[in-house]
């Protein structure tokens, strides 16, 4: 039984259809890190919600933590390159990470 829950789950994230990268902006001006970080983990929540928004619940409780994973550290490697760590004063767009 479980064995057939398992394969319906890995059939359903494998049969979605392509999803639109999904971009929430955060502005980071003033933020100490620990603070930054932790907008841009509500910003990959909130984009990873939306980028699974209609799917069904299972979908959902199997891709929502590695979404939002991947979208948080993807976001932070980002800024880190970009402007050599947290303390940015300019906007950083997260991305969604189902779409990669």
């Amino acid at each position: 039984m479980h064995r057939s829950i398992l394969l319906a789950a890995a059939f359903a994230a494998l049969a979605a259809p392509a999803i639109a990268a999904t971009e929430v902006t955060v502005n980071l001006h003033g933020l100490s890190g620990k603070a930054a970080h932790e907008a841009i983990r509500n910003a990959a929540e909130t984009a990873c919600h939306k980028e699974l928004d209609g799917s069904t619940d299972l979908v959902r409780f199997y891709n929502q933590s590695d979404c939002v994973s991947a979208a948080v550290a993807r976001a932070e490697v980002q800024l880190s390159a970009a402007h050599g760590g947290l303390a940015s004063n300019q906007d950083l767009r997260v991305e969604g990470a189902l779409s990669r």
